[in-house]
Order: structure tokens, then sequence, then C-alpha cells
């Protein structure tokens, strides 16, 4: 590729990825997501999960190897399990869990998404459960990557 045509793929490869965030109308909020499970359990009579600044990062670490890794699901490229990430972020846990989401661009799009799958919805419901961290990035492809971290020390 001549040095032209390699600057001009480039300019166009950063100018996308800088106004990809301009294509969706708003960025996910991750303590909303958190919001609307707490209001679902609560309206199911299930206590609510106390938001957790170590199971934030240890969401943040697992959307972020998503995303640079570019896979989707509970186990990365080299076989390690969702949990390590826990341990990375410092979170010593007795019951964990992890649910996860693609291509919604909205919260509630998120939450419906999950309560129709029996598997998500068992472990958004799960009583065992009492922290929580989300986190959510842009998807490849379009929407959003969505990673929450369940979990009881």
């Amino acid at each position: 590729m001549t040095g032209r045509r390699a600057f001009a793929s480039l300019v166009l490869f950063v100018t996308f990825f800088t106004l990809c965030p301009l294509f969706s109308a708003h960025a996910l909020n991750d303590g909303q997501i958190v919001k609307l499970i707490n209001n679902y359990r609560r309206g199911v009579g299930l206590k609510v999960l106390k938001g957790s600044v170590l199971l934030s990062r240890s969401s943040r670490l697992k959307v972020t190897d998503m995303i640079g890794q570019g896979y989707f699901g509970h186990t990365n490229p080299a076989g390690e399990p969702f949990h390590a990430n826990f341990s990375k972020a410092g979170y010593t846990y007795g019951q964990a869990g992890e649910i996860l989401a693609t291509g919604c661009v909205s919260e509630k799009c998120v939450i419906d998404a999950w309560l129709r799958s029996p598997p998500h919805r068992h472990a958004m419901l799960d009583p065992g459960y009492r922290d929580i961290g989300c986190s959510s990035l842009p998807a490849p492809r379009s929407g959003y990557y969505v990673v929450c971290h369940l979990g009881n020390r």
C-alpha cells in the first residue's frame, strides 16, 4: 500500500471510530442497568443488589477484553473463565455470575433481552447474589456489549 493510500485508510479508520458513538442516541448508562435490575428484583420480592466498585472494575476488564480480543462469550480465547476478572479486580467471591448482552442500544433493551432468556433471568433473580457491577462499550458491529458481574462474598 502506498503512503498516500495508507494515510487515507488511517484517516478513515480514525474518523469512523471517533464518530461511531454519534450513530447511537446515547451511550448506555451502566448505573441505569443496575437500577432496572434492582427494580425488577424488588417487584418480585427480592432484595436489591448493592453496587460494587470492584465488580464494576471486573465487568469493565471483561468488556474491554472482549472488544480487544474480538470475542463475545463467558470464556476468553485463551480459555480463561469470566470469574478470573473478579480476582483481577480484587473481588473475593463465594458465588460469582456473569450476564452478557450485545446489539442493544438502550438499557431497557438489555433488561428485556435478559428477561426473555431463562438463564439470564435466573441469574438476575438469584437470591444468593448481593453485589453487582455493570459495564458497556460500543460493540464492533452495532449496539453495545454489556457485561454485568454478580457476586456474593
